[in-house]
């Protein structure tokens, strides 16, 4: 008898009568999501420079999005059905205007012809890469690095675009699989609780048959999570304002010197998630960032290895 009750699980997902769900308008909605999202990073990330609306889990342009449609979700006659497949299609259209994905990827794909000169022989490359990995052509590399006044070689970079896109389908078709198959070691065997995914389910299906916004516990943690940002607003406008301790301006000796940058962000939504995540996971993190920081220190501040970024050099 306690070894059937140990061996049930914490959650899973309930059978409910199934409904008919407007994949058009589920597309649509998501379609007009991903526009707007990419609008979005192209003038306040890639053009200003000044914002990282893209980054952070749970992703805030989603939620965002989702806070609109709730109170428009009898209007549109949405499902609980149709908002989840929603924020489904947000997530998946989100992730390629991340930093890794606009920033860090289409960079990586033309350093090597952009960047090639006869000392760092990087030209001879060029015959392993096949000729969908990225332009070649000189005036397209200079315009992606140095700007091209607004106008986009699209004959050049729709083509390269496309095999790149089948290529990112097949890897979150792949991670979507190994999920689902993984799904019920996870659910009824480590009893994983998903906190990342309680905050959109919560918006979606309410909190004690009520509305999620309607919660006072919500209410009150909207206003704790957004008073440290608000205030920071205000002051910058009399005085900068940074988001993070530095305490490596205390470490100024060798080899403590070596621990810089040693930044803290007190981010009231971090803890708040942090809570919330098991611990051997909060652990292999601290674990792995305390690594980092004693290679750097035994490295650099002892064996005198002066290495630009070491331990990872540029």
């Amino acid at each position: 008898m306690q070894e059937e009750s140990l061996s049930r699980p914490i959650y899973l997902p309930q059978r409910s009568t199934p409904t008919a769900v407007r994949r058009f308008l589920v597309l649509l909605l998501g379609g007009a999501f991903t526009v707007a999202l990419n609008f979005w990073v192209l003038h306040a990330e890639l053009g200003g420079g000044a914002a990282n609306i893209a980054g952070g889990n749970p992703p805030v342009p989603v939620l965002l999005a989702l806070t609109v449609l709730l109170p428009l979700h009898r209007f549109l006659k949405l499902t609980d059905t149709e908002l989840t497949l929603f924020y489904l299609f947000a997530v998946f259209a989100f992730l390629p205007a991340t930093l890794g994905g606009v920033r860090a990827f289409f960079p990586c794909l033309t350093t090597p012809f952009y960047f090639a000169t006869p000392d760092n022989q990087l030209k001879e490359f060029w015959q392993f890469l096949p000729d969908w990995w990225a332009p070649k052509e000189t005036l397209a590399l200079r315009g992606f690095f140095e700007g091209a006044d607004g106008r986009v070689p699209w004959s050049v970079w729709l083509p390269l675009l496309l095999y790149w896109s089948v290529f990112f389908v097949a890897i979150w078709m792949v991670g979507w699989g190994i999920a689902w198959w993984l799904a019920p070691q996870w659910l009824a065997q480590e009893r994983l609780n998903f906190p990342l995914a309680q905050l959109p389910r919560h918006m979606i299906e309410g909190i004690d048959e009520r509305s999620f916004f309607t919660s006072r516990l919500v209410r009150v943690g909207a206003v704790v999570g957004t008073l440290p940002t608000m205030l920071m607003v205000l002051c910058s406008a009399f005085r900068p304002v940074e988001r993070y301790w530095d305490l490596g301006i205390y470490l100024s000796e060798r080899p403590f010197n070596t621990l810089r940058p040693l930044l803290i962000y007190p981010l009231l939504e971090g803890i708040g998630f942090g809570y919330l995540v098991p611990q051997d996971v909060l652990l292999s993190v601290w674990f792995s960032y305390g690594m980092l920081k004693a290679f750097s220190f035994v490295g650099s501040g002892f064996l005198g290895w002066e290495v630009p970024d070491f331990p990872f050099p540029s």
